[in-house]
């Protein structure tokens, strides 16, 4: 059996591993718990929203620079990329132009995925509405526009007349002159034609000569053809060149859409 110094030797050295273990239990517990403690107003606990711990990092992070210089350098970026892999195409090199690429891709299609959503939640800007992309709505555009344009026609046959200009040995002259004579007959609008070099219109026997009324008007292309109001005596080139019948109605669409626009 030990004797009695020994017993107390025994006795203070359990009592000193008591006192250590007890010392490193606190000092264990204290580097885990202290963090844990002293942040409990972030991360998953109530107080601190994860998006608002999120906004405030974004906030501190430095100003952006110009975006058209953001833009640029993201651009020659991808051209430095792409070009240096062309020259020396190592697998580093081949990795680095598609990191770029992706990343170019990435930020396109979240524009795109982000105008979209706000199309959405502001159709006033959304164009496909006025100007249908649809194959059904465009058919149902398209009879609308139709309509409009020959409402609009109707109209400017009321107050105007046309001068056509032409040339009897231009080709351009004589392909366009059935076209005015048919939408003179469908509309009702008094045409008066004017050669240029006394040539003849089968399609407008009556042509005048056209001298003076030629550098009146300004005439520097031939087929041309102006609008007139007689009695505000306005002139206005409605087409130049040969066009046919509905892009000549679409002008003059146009013509009365714009004055109506500016009254």
């Amino acid at each position: 059996m030990p004797n009695m110094p020994e017993k107390k030797l025994m006795c203070k050295n359990k009592f000193f591993l008591m006192i250590s273990s007890a010392c490193l239990v606190f000092i264990i517990s204290d580097c885990f718990a202290d963090p844990f403690f002293s942040k409990h107003q972030e991360g998953w606990h109530w107080y601190q929203d994860p998006e608002e711990e999120q906004k405030q990092k974004t906030q501190t992070k430095s100003a952006p620079q110009n975006p058209t210089e953001e833009m640029q350098a993201l651009r020659k970026r991808v051209e430095d990329s792409i070009n240096l892999a062309i020259l020396y195409p190592t697998e580093e090199n081949l990795k680095n132009y598609a990191r770029n690429y992706y990343e170019v891709i990435g930020k396109g299609q979240y524009f795109t995925d982000a105008y979209k959503l706000m199309l959405m939640r502001n159709p006033e800007f959304d164009y496909s509405l006025k100007f249908p992309v649809n194959f059904l709505s465009q058919n149902v555009y398209k009879q609308e526009r139709e309509q409009s344009i020959e409402q609009n026609v109707r109209e400017f046959a009321k107050t105007h007349g046309f001068f056509f200009f032409f040339k009897g040995r231009c080709q351009y002259c004589h392909i366009f002159a059935p076209t005015v004579k048919a939408f003179s007959k469908k509309y009702g609008v008094s045409v008066i034609a004017v050669s240029e070099d006394g040539g003849k219109l089968s399609e407008f026997p009556d042509a005048v000569q056209g001298n003076y009324a030629s550098t009146r008007f300004q005439v520097m292309v031939y087929p041309s053809l102006f609008a007139v109001n007689p009695k505000t005596q306005q002139v206005v080139p409605i087409a130049r060149g040969a066009i046919n019948l509905y892009e000549l109605e679409e002008n003059v669409a146009r013509f009365v859409e714009a004055e109506r626009n500016i009254k």
